[in-house]
């Protein structure tokens, strides 16, 4: 290979790698702006934020979390919706197009396919994924995915390998990362479930024990004794 040829190649490389580098700063100010935009909706400031550029869409998607409101912003390309807490229905991890874990209004799954592996770490999950091939050829894609209480538009996915300067993002990190956004969301869906119901007012409560004195369920005795604790618990009040 001739001098002006090696040369030609490492002009080459340096350009691409330029671009690379333009590329990615360009993702990054496009986060930022996001940011700004998410942050600018009238009674929501993101407490947790996140957004990804992934290589299989090239489109922004991200989601926020604002503490404070109770509220969730789904990203998606140039757009943003706000969601109460309440209308998180469930999150659930995949990797490799295979359920990891799932948190939903109904309780807590894992995925089947490797959810004895979970035992085992974050390294147990991919290297059970990859077998003997190489991690980066095999895992192409660790989502997050999201359904809202949204007949329009249920189900929000989040992928979390992009593109970088130095390549595309590794596999156990964004495992990793998904998973923490994941219990982060299981915790509020966790909330959502343990809300507790309305206590029943004094005279609901009475009616209810003088139905099942009339229907032969509480004798005369457990009746008042009934009606005289419910009486005395609310005067404590």
């Amino acid at each position: 290979m001739s001098g002006e040829v090696v040369l030609a190649v490492i002009a080459g490389l340096i350009v691409l790698a330029v671009i690379g580098l333009i590329k990615t700063g360009d993702a990054e100010q496009q986060k930022v702006s996001i940011h700004e935009l998410v942050d600018s909706q009238e009674g929501f400031k993101s407490s947790h934020f996140i957004t990804k550029i992934p290589l299989s869409t090239n489109m922004p998607s991200g989601l926020a979390i604002d503490d404070s409101s109770k509220q969730l912003c789904i990203i998606s390309g140039e757009s943003t919706k706000l969601y109460q807490y309440k209308d998180i229905i469930e999150s659930e991890v995949i990797i490799a197009g295979k359920s990891v874990t799932k948190t939903s209004r109904a309780g807590q799954f894992v995925g089947t396919a490797i959810g004895a592996a979970l035992a085992g770490g974050v390294g147990a999950i991919i290297g059970g994924l990859s077998s003997s091939t190489s991690t980066k050829e095999v895992i192409k894609g660790v989502s997050l995915k999201i359904i809202v209480n949204d007949t329009q538009n249920p189900v929000h996915l989040i992928d979390f390998i992009e593109l970088t300067n130095t390549g595309s993002t590794i596999p156990e990190l964004a495992l990793e990362e998904a998973k923490a956004w994941h219990d982060l969301l299981s915790v509020i869906i966790n909330q959502g479930n343990s809300t507790p119901q309305p206590q029943q007012s004094e005279a609901d409560e009475i009616q209810k024990y003088a139905d099942m004195h009339k229907s032969g369920i509480l004798t005369d005795e457990e009746f008042l004794a009934a009606k005289r604790k419910v009486l005395s618990v609310n005067e404590e009040k």
